[in-house]
């Protein structure tokens, strides 16, 4: 679940034109992690992975299992993305090889695509990559 901290617009005081800017990125976003989850993701390993992928300022609240994330729109959106893609492919069970592949996926230069027909259709095999993308039967 993603929840917005609400979030007001400060009166114009006639001040520098950076103080509505401070406030923008003080306010942040609250997501809640699930109990299994939040000891393989709250650490200050992921905490640093994730402020370099989004651009956020992420915290972490155990004691409440919440990640609180502050920053532009930008960043914000981005770590509340890779953090709820964390939680939904954690559903089936989690490990921290697997919340880090989740937060970081390898890149990947080619790939074995294998169809094994189960009737009389004729197996075939190719390995794409993007100078050959195309796999025609």
């Amino acid at each position: 679940r993603l929840m917005a901290r609400p979030s007001e617009d400060p009166p114009d005081s006639g001040t520098s034109s950076k103080a509505p800017r401070a406030e923008a990125e003080a306010a942040g976003h609250a997501v809640h992690v699930p109990r299994a989850l939040s000891p393989h993701l709250m650490t200050v390993e992921y905490q640093q992975l994730l402020e370099e992928l989004s651009g956020a300022r992420v915290e972490w609240d155990i004691s409440r299992q919440v990640v609180l994330l502050r920053g532009s729109p930008e960043p914000l959106q981005s770590a509340a993305r890779l953090i709820s893609r964390v939680i939904t492919h954690c559903h089936w069970g989690v490990t921290a090889e697997k919340v880090r592949r989740l937060l970081k996926p390898r890149i990947i230069e080619s790939v074995l695509c294998r169809l094994s027909p189960m009737d009389q259709l004729q197996p075939a095999e190719k390995m794409l990559s993007p100078k050959n993308p195309l796999f025609t039967i």
